[in-house]
């Protein structure tokens, strides 16, 4: 089970990354 949280604690950190830089590529355009 621990495992399975990190994983999914990482995929919503890896999603935060994503989405921040999205919204700068957004906001310089």
């Amino acid at each position: 089970m621990d495992k399975i949280h990190a994983m999914q604690l990482f995929i919503r950190v890896a999603d935060l990354e994503s989405f921040s830089r999205a919204a700068e590529t957004l906001a310089a355009t």
